[in-house]
C-alpha cells in the first residue's frame, strides 16, 4: 500500500512540474507573439513591400539553412540529455554537450561560408532582387550563433528549465528585435540597418545563453570528469532529423508555391489568410512540446510505459480541451472571423478555413506523435511519415486544385495532416502500445462536439448582425463552458482537479 501511495505521489509531482513548466512556456509564447508582431508591422510600415519582402525571404533562407547545418542536434540533446542524467551518466552528459556545441558551431561556420559564397548566385536567380546579395552577406555572420542558440535552447530543454528559455527566447530576443527595428525606423537606417541589428541581437542573445549555462548548471562545480562521447549513437539518430523539420516546414508551404503556380496570386493571398489563422491552433502543441520530449525520454530510458502513456494520454487530451473553443469557432464561423480580420475581399476563403480547420484540429487532439517517435528513437520513422505527408500534399495539390481550386489545396494539406499523425500512432501502438485515445478522452470528445453544435445552432438561430459579437459571444461561451465542465469533474478526472488547483495556487502542498 505504501510503494503505491508512493508512485502515485510521484507521478503527481512528475506531472505538476511538466504542466508547471509547460504554463511558462505559455506566457512566454504569448509574450513573443505579442512582440514579434509588434516587429512585423512596424518593419512593415517604415520599409517598401520589395524590402520587406527582401528580408523576411532572406531570414527564411537563414532559418533553412541553420535546420541542414544544425544536423539535428537540437532535438538529439532534448532527448539523451534527459536519459543520460537519469543514468546518471555524466561523463556522456559532458560528452554530449561538448560534441553538439562543437559539431553546431562547425556547422554553422561551414553554412555561413556556402551562403557568402552562393550569396550572388541566390539573389539574381532565386530572389531575383541584387540587393538580396548584400542582405544575405551581412546574415552569414549570425548563421554560427544561431546554430548555437538552438542547442543551447535544447540544453536548457534537457535540464528541464524553461524558464532559461523564455526569458532568452521568447523574452530577450524578439524584444532586441523590436528595439532595432524602432531603431532603424527612427534614425533612417532601412534594410542594411534592420540586418545587421538582427545579427547583433543573434550574437549577443547566444552570449547571454552560454553565460547562463555556464553560471547555473546543475553540473557546474562538479569534480572534472572525462567526457565520454557517444558519436555514433547520436549521429545514427540524429541524421534523419536534418530532412525531417525542414520536411515538416515546407510541408505548409508546399500548398502556396503550387497554388501561386496553377491559380493566380489573388488566390495565393486567400489561402495564405485562412491557413494562418487555422496554424493558430499548433500553438497549443508548441506549450506543452518543450517539456513533453525530455519527460518521455526519462520514461523511455526507465521503460516506465506506464507513466509514459498516461502523460501522453493527458497531454493529448488538455490539448483536446483547449483547442476546442478555437477550432469550433473556426468551423461554425469561419465567414464571421475572414471577413472580421481581412475583409470581406478575402470571404472566398471561408470554405478553405473550415477544411483547413479540421486538418489541424486533429493534428492537435492527437497529441505530440512525432515527439514520442523521437523519444523512442526511431526517428527513421519519422522522416518515412514526413515524407509521405509532403508527397501526398504534393501530389494532392497537382490533382486537385485544377479541378477544385484553393479548396482542393486546403483539402491536400488535411490530408497530408492526417496521414502524418496516423502513422505515427500506428507505429506508437505497435511498438510501445501507447494510444492517445482511452474511455475518457473519447467521452470527452463526444460531450464537447454534442454541446458545441448545439451551441452553435443557438448562435445562428438569434442570427447576431455584427461578426465580431457573434465571434466573441460563440467563443467566449465555448469556453467557459469547458471550464465548467472542467471544474465540476465531466471533463476531468481526480488527478486534474488536483493538478489545477495546485497550478491556479489554490493548494500550495501537491500531496496534501
Amino acid at each position: 500500500m505504501g510503494n503505491s501511495n508512493s508512485s502515485h505521489n510521484d507521478n503527481l509531482n512528475d506531472l505538476f512540474s511538466f504542466f508547471k513548466g509547460s504554463g511558462v512556456i505559455t506566457l512566454g509564447m504569448a509574450i513573443k507573439l505579442l512582440l514579434v508582431f509588434g516587429t512585423e508591422v512596424i518593419a512593415a510600415r517604415i520599409l517598401q513591400p520589395e524590402s520587406y519582402g527582401l528580408i523576411s525571404w532572406s531570414l527564411f533562407l537563414l532559418n533553412l539553412i541553420c535546420m541542414f547545418t544544425g544536423l539535428g542536434l537540437n532535438t538529439a540533446i532534448r532527448r539523451f540529455l534527459p536519459m543520460y542524467r537519469q543514468q546518471e551518466n555524466y561523463a556522456a552528459v559532458k560528452g554530449l554537450l561538448y560534441s553538439a556545441i562543437g559539431i553546431g558551431c562547425a556547422g554553422g561556420v561551414i553554412g555561413a561560408l556556402l551562403l557568402f559564397g552562393g550569396a550572388d548566385w541566390l539573389a539574381r536567380y532565386a530572389i531575383g532582387d541584387d540587393r538580396g546579395k548584400i542582405i544575405l552577406r551581412i546574415l552569414v555572420f549570425a548563421v554560427p550563433f544561431w546554430n548555437l542558440q538552438k542547442i543551447l535552447m535544447a540544453v536548457f530543454a534537457g535540464f528541464e528549465r524553461p524558464l532559461n528559455k523564455v526569458l532568452i527566447e521568447d523574452v530577450l530576443m524578439p524584444a532586441g528585435f523590436l528595439i532595432v527595428v524602432t531603431c532603424a525606423w527612427a534614425s533612417g537606417f532601412g534594410e542594411k540597418g534592420i540586418t545587421t541589428g538582427y545579427v547583433i541581437v543573434y550574437t549577443l542573445s547566444t552570449a547571454v545563453s552560454a553565460y547562463v549555462l555556464k553560471k547555473y548548471s546543475p553540473y557546474y562545480g562538479l569534480p572534472r570528469i572525462s567526457a565520454q562521447y557517444n558519436f555514433g549513437e547520436i549521429l545514427k539518430f540524429s541524421w534523419p532529423l536534418v530532412f525531417t523539420e525542414p520536411l515538416g516546414k515546407s510541408t505548409g508551404l508546399i500548398d502556396i508555391l503550387i497554388v501561386g503556380v496553377l491559380a493566380t496570386s489573388y488566390d495565393v493571398g486567400v489561402f495564405r489568410a485562412a491557413s494562418d489563422i487555422a496554424a493558430i491552433m499548433s500553438i497549443i502543441l508548441m506549450c506543452f512540446g518543450f517539456m513533453f520530449l525530455p519527460a518521455v525520454s526519462r520514461y523511455a530510458a526507465n521503460k516506465n510505459r506506464a507513466k509514459w502513456n498516461d502523460l501522453n494520454t493527458r497531454v493529448a487530451r488538455w490539448c483536446m480541451l483547449a483547442s476546442f473553443p478555437i477550432f469550433s469557432t473556426m468551423f461554425f464561423f469561419p465567414h464571421e472571423i475572414i471577413t472580421l480580420v481581412y475583409g470581406a475581399s478575402y470571404a472566398s476563403a471561408v470554405p478553405v478555413l473550415r477544411i483547413l480547420s479540421l486538418g489541424y484540429f486533429f493534428n492537435v487532439i492527437v497529441g505530440l506523435t512525432g515527439i514520442n517517435l523521437v523519444a523512442l528513437g526511431q526517428t527513421k520513422i519519422l522522416l518515412a511519415a514526413h515524407l509521405s505527408a509532403f508527397v501526398m500534399n504534393l501530389s494532392g495539390n497537382y490533382l486537385l486544385i485544377p479541378h477544385w481550386g484553393i479548396e482542393g489545396a486546403a483539402v491536400a494539406s488535411l490530408l497530408s495532416l492526417w496521414i502524418y499523425n496516423v502513422i505515427c500512432l500506428i507505429v506508437m501502438k505497435i511498438k510501445i502500445h501507447i494510444f492517445p485515445f482511452n474511455q475518457r478522452y473519447l467521452f470527452n470528445l463526444l460531450c464537447l462536439i454534442a454541446l458545441h453544435l448545439l451551441m452553435a445552432i443557438l448562435i445562428k438561430t438569434i442570427n447576431c448582425s455584427s461578426g465580431i459579437i457573434t465571434v466573441l459571444l460563440f467563443f467566449s461561451l465555448c469556453s467557459v463552458l469547458v471550464l465548467s465542465l472542467i471544474k465540476y469533474g465531466v471533463l476531468s478526472d481526480a488527478t486534474d482537479k488536483k493538478l489545477v488547483q495546485v497550478l491556479l495556487r489554490e493548494k500550495t502542498d501537491l500531496i496534501g
